[in-house]
């Protein structure tokens, strides 16, 4: 129940054995909304496989993705423990599964769990250092090597191997471009033998190449997120200070 989730593989086996009971395994369905815009947080979600977009909202209702979280993450752990409300959209992307529990299990659990308590810590760090290389990404890079580096990432975070069940509008929005551009991009992609695929889905036929395309925030988010999990453990003193 446990497994899969790299968050969740943290805690101990002993806090595991008294909390199993009250985690869910779910299926996670294409375009599924977990969370809409100000929802009272009500479950944490922990993905063990498939991808789920986290969107902001402009007033005139656009929408473009600021993060996306797979295995390595969850969606509403720090709510949970704040405001216990969600102010974004979290959407799902890719299918996949999930680990589902109550927020009150959830924040039981952070409790009992140090190990865990370590874990959210660096995951935090992860987020905060991911969306600052986005914002740095989205602002000065252009769309193909964007698309490259979020298709690498979906493939790293949602535990696939090589094809991608995303649409050309999914990868629009998680770039913040017409899905117009998004096209011809992939048609240029696919002539070159990068990628190949059918309408919702892509597969990546030369990662090097693709490798290649890609920005060097692919690089700068694989360097940052070696060095945090290399650090040294924070004590349960200094997370809980944190």
């Amino acid at each position: 129940m446990f497994g899969g989730n790299q968050l969740l593989e943290a805690v101990e086996a002993s806090v595991q054995a008294r909390f199993a009971a009250k985690v869910q395994r779910i299926e996670l369905k294409r375009d599924e909304v977990l969370y809409s815009q100000g929802s009272d947080l009500e479950r944490v979600y922990f993905p063990t496989s498939g991808l789920i977009g986290i969107q902001a909202e402009t007033a005139d209702g656009e929408t473009v993705e600021s993060s996306i979280v797979g295995r390595e993450g969850a969606i509403g752990a720090f709510e949970a423990c704040g405001s216990r409300k969600f102010f974004a959209e979290a959407v799902v992307q890719i299918p996949g599964s999930a680990a589902r529990m109550s927020a009150s299990v959830y924040r039981d659990l952070f409790e009992q769990s140090p190990a865990l308590r370590t874990a959210v810590h660096r995951y935090v760090e992860q987020l905060m250092s991911e969306t600052r290389q986005y914002v740095v990404c989205n602002s000065l890079h252009p769309v193909e090597a964007r698309l490259a580096r979020i298709l690498l990432e979906s493939i790293d975070k949602s535990g696939l191997d090589h094809t991608l069940p995303l649409t050309q509008n999914a990868l629009g929005r998680m770039l913040g471009a017409q899905r117009t551009t998004v096209a011809l991009i992939i048609s240029r992609m696919q002539r070159q033998g990068v990628l190949s695929g059918r309408r919702g889905t892509l597969t990546i036929e030369d990662r090097s190449a693709l490798e290649a395309i890609a920005c060097s925030c692919r690089e700068a988010l694989q360097f940052t997120r070696r060095a945090i999990h290399a650090a040294r453990e924070p004590t349960c003193e200094e997370v809980i200070a944190a």
